[in-house]
């Protein structure tokens, strides 16, 4: 500032005053103005006699503003040491340097080139005053200052892996320098110390520093403190006790209100795994019609013209002849409020009415996820109708959404799933539901990716028995970009698995189902007995839902077959090499084959029909020979002049065997070498099935049992009478008997274990009457047989005496043995009782009216 008269009146008592003071302690005062307006402490002055520079004194400038007027200043009370080490005496005369720096405390300086002023004075105990110093205003004072602001994630679960990260600002005016940060947890077998570098900081700037993960294994409260600071940090902090922070983590078992939080709490980890609900044999039909995100009406257009079957890429066209199995309906629902009313709970159903094609429809099962903490209010899902009554076959389908209540959600998207039986190999296995993931959001919560994991486990495919396959996956909010990653069994993961639906308009927000679909090689299918599993990983976005996966499977390995009778083998008999190609197209097959040459051997190998498809395409035999010696053949065959292999079964070689050994010798037939290409030259892996033989043992021939059951029968032309003849004792001791065969005796002939048989005649030789042979004929599983004869007794209708007249004695035993039956006598029908056998004119094993009425009917009839 500049001088004025005010100012120097002030100078002027202040000198007073100091003078004062000197004259009283014979001490050596110097002060002096400064030309600027400044605080206590701002500025560090220095003073040194000219005569010895290396000695100084040093003071700070003094604020005047109290003063009238107000003036800045700084003075030394005495600089008597100065100038007794200078062998300055008493009223002698002194020259000095005064030299002035911005600084903040005594010995640190913000400048090196100082603003000098001089005093020459006489050490005579007088204030000596010094040039007026000028002074520009000093800088103003920059330093860095680290705080921990926050300590994420502001929920931490146990038995999950969680991410911790410290929040660094620098609260400072200057750059702060790349430092360490440190999380101490203070828990159970603890403490668990973690570290981080925070980058180097520009003044007011942040940085959240991920420490390393944690996962604690008690559910319990626990401390987290953190520290930043940077050692031996040039310029220093403005504050170095403001480096660290303490936060709590507590729990009380209440998901809603708790920070410190059990798995269980956390529904966002993979805790709805899908599993196989539909699998077979057909083709499957997914289409998701023009699906649009709160689009509440959907059509599907099913047809040689109509939707996308996302399932494979094909249209979605249910083939000509087959039949539709199963039809589903799912309706992908987001954004529901399970909290609040109308209808607050889990379950979504009574929330909105679907149909379709006007048919009013009932959910069958529902799926639902949420965040599970922390206020979780919004609900995710997947509702799934039956619609199999209403879906047939191709045609337009409309499914709409009625009556839904605002706050209840908005549909995601919707998708038709038919299942068809077409008559094919082709196998299919379905899972559905619904799995929300998030490894983070925002500051609330992180975990790694492998704890935001689920799975869809589809029944095992047996590799063997597949030619190809193909896998189709459907998420909701995983379309690109994005990190969202699927894993098949034990292939490396797919990141950023799932595109957007072809053909819509956008890929994102209004159209958010992804699909994924492809290929998948035989070697990544899982060894037959073990389930085939489908992951979905969410890594580094905001969440995703897993909803459909489904795996189909065309044909199988071929097979190549022996062919053995399926039973004992005595003489030549004929084994076959059947090729199985299920479907796939076989251009080539080569065997070896062995057998025991002591049991049986060959007579003959010849080409079959199945590389010729039965001489249509031309073929070239290039090995068939045999050693019945060594007990070993070799065949093989290729077609020729044609680009396209068969996928026609058949058999590839015929050859024939004779017997050589003894009864019951087996042999195996065995094949080895088999090599199968197809119409690339490539060879495909095939499955072997051998077989064996056995010669027979001579056959015990069977025996013949005949007997007629009804002892005591009568011609059945008028009335009706049947005689049982009876077979079924007889018996084959080493098999089984195939045919029964009955030659009545009366020219008649009938079959089976049991026959019945009507008599239309009698044989009366004028006092008695003679019975008739039926003669029983049995043939075993060896074509063996064996006779036997039993008697066929046969009386003329209602004489049941058997004397040749019907009369009154034929009544009178009908009397005495009135309202009998077979059941009243042991054995078979009368067994032993004769005279009821007599009387039960009719067989049916009752005497009773019906038998009088024959008596009365044919009264005095003669044989």
């Amino acid at each position: 500032m500049k001088r004025n008269n005010s100012i120097l009146f002030a100078i002027t008592a202040l000198i007073t005053l100091i003078a004062m003071a000197g004259s009283a302690s014979a001490a050596e005062p110097v002060m002096g103005q400064v030309n600027s307006t400044t605080i206590d402490n701002t500025h560090i002055v220095t003073l040194y006699l000219d005569v010895n520079p290396s000695l100084t004194l040093n003071t700070t400038t003094i604020d005047g503003s109290s003063l009238t007027p107000p003036l800045d200043y700084y003075m030394f009370g005495d600089i008597t040491p100065l100038l007794t080490a200078a062998g300055i005496g008493w009223g002698q005369p002194y020259n000095a340097t005064i030299e002035m720096r911005c600084g903040y405390g005594s010995n640190q300086y913000r400048n090196t080139t100082p603003t000098t002023a001089h005093v020459s004075g006489v050490n005579e105990g007088n204030t000596d005053f010094a040039t007026r110093m000028e002074l520009e205003q000093c800088p103003t004072e920059t330093h860095p200052d680290l705080v921990v602001s926050n300590i994420y994630p502001q929920y931490i679960f146990s038995d999950l892996t969680n991410v911790l990260s410290v929040n660094v600002t620098n609260q400072g005016n200057a750059s702060a320098v790349s430092c360490k940060v440190s999380l101490t947890i203070t828990h159970t077998g603890g403490p668990t110390v973690l570290t981080g570098t925070v980058p180097a900081l520009g003044a007011g700037s942040s940085a959240v520093v991920e420490v390393g993960n944690w996962k604690p294994t008690v559910l319990e409260n626990i401390s987290m403190t953190a520290f930043a600071d940077c050692d031996n940090d040039e310029p220093t902090e403005w504050d170095e006790g403001n480096n660290n922070l303490t936060e709590y983590r507590t729990t009380t078992g209440d998901c809603a209100v708790d920070d410190m939080l059990p798995d269980t709490c956390y529904g966002y980890r993979g805790d709805n795994p899908m599993t196989t609900v539909y699998e077979g044999t057909g083709g499957v039909i997914y289409s998701v019609g023009d699906y649009k995100y709160k689009n509440n009406t959907v059509n599907f257009n099913i047809g040689p013209s109509g939707d996308e079957n996302q399932a494979d890429g094909s249209t979605a066209d249910v083939p000509d002849g087959a039949t539709v199995k199963n039809a589903t309906l799912y309706v992908y629902y987001c954004w529901r409020k399970s909290v609040t009313g109308p209808n607050p709970g889990a379950d979504p159903r009574p929330d909105f009415e679907m149909s379709i094609n006007g048919n009013q429809l009932t959910t069958n099962e529902y799926y639902t996820d949420i965040k599970g903490f922390a206020g979780s209010e919004y609900q995710y899902g997947t509702l799934v109708y039956d619609v199999t009554a209403y879906v047939t076959g191709d045609g337009t389908y409309q499914a709409v959404r009625s009556n839904y209540t605002y706050g209840k959600g908005y549909v995601s998207g919707m998708a038709l799933l038919i299942i068809y039986d077409d008559g094919s190999g082709d196998t299919y296995r379905i899972a559905h539901g619904y799995d929300r993931l998030a490894t983070f959001y925002k500051t609330q919560y992180k975990v790694l990716p492998e704890d935001a994991t689920t799975t869809a486990t589809l029944t095992d495919v047996d590799p063997n028995q597949i030619a190809t396959a193909n896998l189709f996956t459907v998420t909701v909010d995983a379309v690109p970009p994005g990190s969202e990653s699927e894993q098949f069994n034990l292939r490396p993961w797919e990141v950023g698995a799932w595109d957007c639906v072809a053909g819509v308009p956008s890929c994102g927000y209004n159209y958010p189902l992804g699909i994924n679909r492809g290929a998948v090689d035989k070697s990544d299918i899982t060894a037959s007995g073990t389930d085939e599993v489908v992951k979905f990983q969410e890594r580094t976005n905001n969440g995703f839902g897993a909803l459909f996966a489904c795996l189909q499977a065309k044909g199988g390995a071929p097979e190549v077959v022996v062919d053995a009778p399926d039973t004992c083998v005595s003489g030549t008999f004929t084994v076959d090499i059947d090729v199985e190609t299920n479907g796939n197209e076989i251009y080539a097959v080569q065997y070896d084959l062995s057998f025991d040459p002591d049991v049986i051997r060959i007579l003959d190998q010849h080409q079959g029909t199945f590389l010729s498809e039965n001489g249509t395409v031309d073929t070239m035999v290039v090995i068939n020979e045999f050693d019945n010696v060594a007990g070993t053949a070799s065949y093989s065959e290729t077609r020729r002049d044609t680009l396209t292999g068969t996928s026609t079964p058949g058999p590839l070689a015929s050859i024939t065997f004779t017997t050589v050994g003894d009864p019951l010798d087996c042999s195996n037939i065995t094949l080895s070498g088999v090599v199968v290409s197809d119409a690339g030259a490539q060879e495909i892996s095939a499955v072997i099935e051998n077989d064996s033989v056995c010669i027979c043992e001579p056959n015990i021939g069977p025996t013949a049992v005949a007997k007629s059951d009804h002892k005591y029968n009568n011609v059945g032309s008028v009335f009706t009478c049947e005689a049982t003849l009876n077979g079924s004792e007889s018996y084959d001791p080493d098999g089984v008997i195939v045919q029964w065969s009955w030659a009545c005796g009366d020219g008649g002939y009938e079959s089976g274990e049991i026959a019945q048989h009507i008599y239309n005649t009698y044989q009366w030789n004028g006092s008695t009457y003679t019975p008739f042979t039926a003669t029983l004929t049995v043939t075993d599983d060896d074509s063996a047989t064996d006779d036997d004869d039993c008697e066929v007794i046969v009386y003329i209708a209602g004489d049941a005496n058997g004397d040749g007249t019907v009369n009154i004695l034929d009544a009178a035993m009908i009397g005495l043995r009135w309202m009998k039956t077979c059941n009243d006598y042991p054995g078979v029908c009368w067994g032993a009782e004769e005279m009821a056998d007599r009387a039960d004119l009719n067989n049916d094993c009752e005497v009773n009216i019906l038998d009088a009425v024959i008596v009365g009917t044919q009264w005095g009839n003669n044989a």
